[in-house]
């Protein structure tokens, strides 16, 4: 009796340290899966993926993409190329755009800046610019007003109407301008929307660099 008791106390002085390093080894285990399920849900997929109207403020995205090329096309298979300018930061497309960019500015606040592609004349270059002009709460144009006031831009993929305007009211925030500079191609799988929105000095101050961008656009 007592050679199996020695036995028995010798087994459960053996085996108890080890059940219980297991149990701890599964409890760290899970802690740390919670603990990670808890930091994603923490941080959003998209930090800087806001609905935004254009009266509202504009915050400045962090980081910034280099000039570097990228390929976009809409569901019927147009397509065309372009170079994304330095400071651009690339944001998820949603909706009806095929791209999206955050565009900052010195003053901390960043223009928006969409690629859209749609299947015939969408209305035609005039109804459409006449509509952004209702954004910026600007009376409507007729032909002789587009063409006094339009651009031509040429590029490999074709030439574009570039388009420039900025609201008379303090539209953002009631303390800033929004300016609307946008640009309209067509070819022959429909009509291609470049359009840029912000606080005036932002939008003025990426013209340029929305200019180069324009004269990138190349078929594939």
């Amino acid at each position: 009796m007592l050679a199996y008791m020695n036995k028995l106390f010798k087994f459960i002085l053996f085996t108890g340290p080890l059940a219980a390093l297991a149990s701890c080894g599964k409890e760290e285990i899970k802690t740390y899966r919670l603990a990670k399920d808890a930091d994603s849900m923490l941080t959003p997929a998209n930090p800087h993926a806001e609905a935004m109207s254009p009266h509202s403020g504009m915050p400045m995205g962090d980081g910034a993409m280099k000039g570097m090329p990228a390929m976009e096309r809409s569901d019927d298979g147009a397509r065309l190329n372009w170079d994304i300018p330095a400071g651009w930061t690339e944001q998820p497309a949603s909706g009806m755009r095929l791209a999206s960019f955050s565009v900052a500015g010195k003053n901390g606040m960043a223009a928006d800046a969409s690629v859209i592609h749609l299947t015939g004349s969408a209305g035609g270059i005039l109804a459409n610019v006449n509509r952004w002009r209702d954004q910026a709460e600007l009376g409507p144009i007729d032909e002789n007003g587009l063409a006094r006031m339009a651009e031509k831009m040429k590029s490999m993929a074709g030439t574009a109407t570039v388009v420039d305007f900025v609201s008379q009211k303090s539209l953002i925030n009631g303390t800033h301008k929004f300016r609307i500079l946008a640009a309209i191609l067509e070819d022959k799988s429909g009509i291609w929307f470049f359009k840029m929105t912000g606080e005036d000095s932002v939008v003025r101050e990426a013209k340029p660099a929305f200019l180069k961008f324009l004269k990138s656009l190349r078929k594939q």
